[in-house]
């Protein structure tokens, strides 16, 4: 096992356990938009049973950044970025079938572009943009959720919520880009921003699925 530390956030300037203490103080915002969706999909009485699957993973997404903001070690990475991508992963499945009433070949073909996106992006070098250009496949994808939620001809409630969420995910990605390059002027960088504003794109996109997926 590979227990080399992993120095790519600014705030971290040692190996020690709590050497980055807001990056990893900051993930309690995932538990919170786990806890938040989950009283939401309560409160919705009758809903489709798939959304805990989503608040489970967003919950998985806090504990496992926790992890990779105090271990950090390549271990911890994977318990960071494997969440993050089954949370991907499911929510366009999801959101398709449940949603938008996809069929089996309309959710491949939202699949292969997206993985098409992803393929294209990796041959980017990571120090562009501090690596987030990994998440610009998903910003898209939510992006054209939210203008097909938004404008959609079917019955949708809270139209414009995964625009909301697709805005503020471009927003935090930025934030996520600049935190190495802040670093004179701010020493705690920027990450941080990135935990809040995502930790709220995802209650947003586990909401906006939740409110519309069909029993």
């Amino acid at each position: 096992m590979n227990l080399t530390p992993i120095d790519i956030y600014c705030e971290r300037l040692s190996p020690d356990f709590w050497a980055e203490p807001i990056n990893a103080i900051t993930n309690v915002a995932f538990i919170i938009s786990a806890y938040c969706a989950h009283r939401y999909v309560q409160r919705l009485g009758d809903v489709n049973w798939r959304a805990y699957i989503l608040i489970g993973l967003l919950t998985a997404i806090g504990i496992g950044s926790f992890l990779f903001h105090t271990f950090a070690v390549q271990w911890a990475m994977l318990s960071d970025v494997v969440p993050i991508f089954l949370f991907q992963l499911c929510f366009i499945a999801l959101y398709a079938n449940d949603v938008m009433k996809a069929g089996v070949i309309k959710i491949f073909g939202i699949f292969a572009v997206f993985f098409a996106l992803s393929y294209g992006v990796s041959y980017i070098p990571p120090d562009v943009m501090n690596g987030s250009l990994a998440y610009l496949p998903a910003a898209l994808l939510v992006s054209a959720y939210g203008v097909w939620h938004c404008f959609s001809g079917q019955v949708i409630a809270e139209r414009a919520i995964l625009l909301i969420a697709a805005a503020l995910f471009f927003i935090s990605i930025c934030f996520r880009s600049l935190d190495m390059r802040v670093c004179n002027a701010f020493p705690q960088g920027t990450h941080f921003i990135w935990h809040v504003l995502n930790a709220t794109v995802l209650y947003l996109c586990v909401r906006g699925y939740a409110k519309n997926a069909g029993k």
